[in-house]
């Protein structure tokens, strides 16, 4: 019964996505240039077998090998306003049936400033997309994969609007 919990919890959190893949999201990809990068697992990640640095070294070679300059944690750290990809993976480990539930989202988040009084900025995500999936015993490939896939889904939004030149 805990794990069907899970699922659902977890399919609602992927459909209350925050921007999504439109053209007026895709559009909010345009002109950048650099990007740095945030991994953040939820603690059951671990248990399941998902790693950061793995994570971190899949996307940034997606991006670079895109043509996108990724910024070192440091770089970034000096200009917080450069756009980052980020990279959340939640996941949890059923005690009982030893399945691992997860949900992975990858996101464009940067600083916009608002419609109605332009000085007013904030971060806020502009591009994002989910996946969710479940593994018995440890997550580590399906979530690697979801990665992957999602910033496949991420580079082809980028790259309808920054082509190659």
């Amino acid at each position: 019964m805990r794990i069907i919990t899970a699922v659902i919890l977890a399919a609602a959190f992927s459909a209350s996505a925050l921007a999504g893949d439109s053209e007026w999201e895709r559009g909010s990809l345009k002109g950048i240039k650099a990007v740095g990068v945030l991994i953040d697992l939820s603690s059951d990640a671990g248990v399941c077998g998902v790693n950061s640095s793995i994570l971190l070294t899949d996307v940034e070679l997606k991006l670079r090998l895109a043509g996108i300059n990724v910024l070192s944690a440091e770089e970034h750290k000096k200009d917080a306003l450069k756009p980052f990809v980020y990279v959340a993976a939640d996941v949890m480990k059923d005690r009982h049936t030893k399945a691992c539930v997860w949900h992975v989202t990858v996101a464009l988040s940067q600083v916009v400033s608002l419609h109605r009084d332009q000085s007013i900025t904030t971060a806020a995500s502009t591009w994002d997309a989910g996946m969710l999936g479940i593994e018995f015993p440890t997550a580590e490939q399906g979530v690697r994969d979801a990665a992957k896939n999602l910033v496949d889904q991420f580079l082809n939004a980028y790259l309808s609007v920054n082509p190659k030149q």
